[in-house]
């Protein structure tokens, strides 16, 4: 698959991830602060015991979700990697489908939240 072609996949996963949001679980979620910080509480929510088995599709579009809000948030850009694909904010290049997948894996000592303020706070050290 070619960048264009991964970047298109994860803006329709993170679409599937935003309707699917509204559907089942009644949230409407947006790319912007606020629905981020709520992504813990929605995978608290719906999978109190973590997943169990094959995960790789939450993790492509809760991943994408992530990566597609910090792209807008924060005027990032999807680029390849050594560790996979991430988003580069200035020099800083964050992986949200690895952190995701830490997060279905591991609960709230992986939190997304957390991981994306401490995101803004390197990026931003004069608003800490």
């Amino acid at each position: 698959m070619n960048p264009d072609e991964a970047k298109n996949l994860f803006r329709e996963a993170s679409e599937i991830c935003r309707s699917a949001t509204e559907q089942t679980m009644n949230v409407t979620l947006q790319y912007d602060e606020s629905s981020l910080l709520c992504v813990d509480e929605l995978i608290d929510r719906n999978w109190p015991d973590g997943v169990t088995g094959n995960m790789d599709q939450l993790v492509l579009i809760w991943g994408s979700f992530i990566g597609e809000c910090l792209r807008t948030i924060l005027n990032g850009e999807w680029v390849m990697t050594d560790a996979g694909w991430g988003v580069r904010c200035n020099d800083i290049v964050a992986h949200p489908f690895n952190k995701v997948e830490k997060r279905f894996r591991n609960g709230t000592g992986d939190s997304i939240s957390f991981f994306y303020q401490a995101l803004v706070g390197t990026l931003n050290p004069s608003e800490q």
